[in-house]
C-alpha cells in the first residue's frame, strides 16, 4: 500500500512540475485568476469587474490596475472580501487557478 502511494505521489509532484513549467514566465490575465465562481464565493459580486468597479477603482488597462493605491485597495479588500488584503486574494485566486489547472 505505501509503495501505490509513492507512486501516486510522484505522479502528483509530476504532474504539479510540468504545470508550473507550461505556465512559467507567463502572466495569467485577472480574468483566469478571478472567475466568476472564485468572486461570487469570495465577494458579494459576479464577477471581477463589478467588484472593482463598486470600489470606486477604474480599471481598463494593466498599467491602472498596477497604478491602484494599495492601502486603498487593500481596505476594500477588507470589507468586501472573505480577505484581510489584495495579497491575500491574489493569493487564494492563484491557489484555486493552480487547482484547477491540476484538475483537483
Amino acid at each position: 500500500m505505501g509503495i501505490k502511494w509513492a507512486n501516486n505521489f510522484e505522479e502528483l509532484i509530476n504532474n504539479i512540475s510540468d504545470t508550473l513549467k507550461k505556465y512559467d514566465g507567463q502572466l495569467i490575465g485577472i480574468d483566469r485568476l478571478f472567475t466568476a465562481e472564485f468572486m461570487s464565493q469570495h465577494t458579494g459580486f459576479a464577477d471581477f469587474d463589478a467588484w472593482i468597479a463598486a470600489g470606486g477603482f477604474q480599471c481598463e488597462t494593466q498599467e491602472d490596475f498596477d497604478g491602484l493605491p494599495k492601502d486603498e485597495l487593500d481596505s476594500y479588500v477588507a470589507q468586501s472580501t472573505d480577505f484581510n488584503s489584495w495579497q491575500e486574494m491574489l493569493d487564494a485566486s492563484g491557489a484555486k487557478w493552480l487547482q484547477n489547472q491540476l484538475g483537483w
